[in-house]
């Protein structure tokens, strides 16, 4: 999904945070038992699969109309965000004194943040590295007073006093142009429903010892969220990949997609 969705999901993030570790646990015990109560490599007719199976069938295709239409809000986002100006779009943290260049990896998301551009973006200091900290959050603000400060702490809390009401001025500013074009009421109708894919996902997980099937789509709920190290998602894929021959429906649909994608990635 879009930056605009990215950052309404993590608006509603709390309940996903132990997405990891009830992952863990799927992988430790749902593989096991989930496993042996089906035939090896022998994907069930529908006239074979369980209640349990058909239950997490069923939730699995709630959780895929939901993502539908966070979709279809992520689109409108994207195009509400482009009337907007420039400073209070989503950008980069981070931009080169000498224009204004991407740079990866900074903030540890390797993507644009929501925070608006500062006003007088090149009157701000400069970094040994060059950079700009032109989208700042509140906690840069003083992290910088705590560097100002070993040089002149007068100085350096006129400054950060300065910059607290400058931000959030510009947050006042940012907030009017999200209204203006319909981009707070969708970001809205977003954060309405990520908690209720996050409750579907939790439903599924609970079917994990007792279906494979909820292995599997627990598995392609953690490579859809990309939120793991590298070798960790491989682990899932190669999991996934391994369960595969039983799965069925929606769930072996999307275990086929995610798996051909990470194929796509590496030719």
């Amino acid at each position: 999904m879009s930056n605009a969705t990215v950052r309404a999901n993590a608006r509603a993030m709390p309940e996903a945070t132990n997405r990891r570790a009830v992952l863990g646990g799927v992988l430790a015990v749902g593989a096991v038992g989930a496993t042996a109560a089906l035939p090896a490599y022998a994907a069930p007719g529908p006239s074979a699969l369980s209640a349990t199976d058909r239950r997490v069938l069923d939730l699995w295709h709630r959780r895929n109309r939901m993502r539908d239409a966070l979709q279809r809000i992520s689109d409108q986002m994207d195009l509400a965000e482009a009337q907007m100006p420039a400073w209070a779009r989503s950008g980069p943290k981070y931009v080169l004194a000498k224009g204004e260049i991407f740079v990866p990896g900074v903030d540890g998301a390797g993507s644009d943040v929501g925070w608006p551009q500062v006003v007088d973006l090149h009157q701000q200091p400069v970094d040994r590295l060059g950079r700009i900290l032109a989208r700042p959050k509140v906690e840069d603000l003083y992290n910088q007073f705590h560097a100002d400060v070993r040089v002149n702490r007068d100085e350096a809390r006129l400054k950060l006093t300065r910059a607290l009401i400058a931000h959030d001025e510009r947050l006042k500013q940012q907030r009017a142009e999200e209204d203006r074009v319909g981009y707070s009421r969708l970001t809205a109708r977003a954060e309405g429903v990520w908690p209720k894919v996050f409750d579907i996902e939790k439903a599924i997980r609970k079917h994990a010892e007792a279906s494979v099937l909820a292995v599997a789509a627990s598995l392609v709920i953690g490579i859809q969220a990309d939120d793991e190290e590298e070798n960790v998602l491989a682990a899932y894929r190669a999991a996934l990949r391994a369960l595969r021959p039983q799965l069925v429906g929606a769930i072996a649909a999307d275990a086929d997609r995610v798996l051909a994608e990470k194929y796509e990635e590496a030719a």
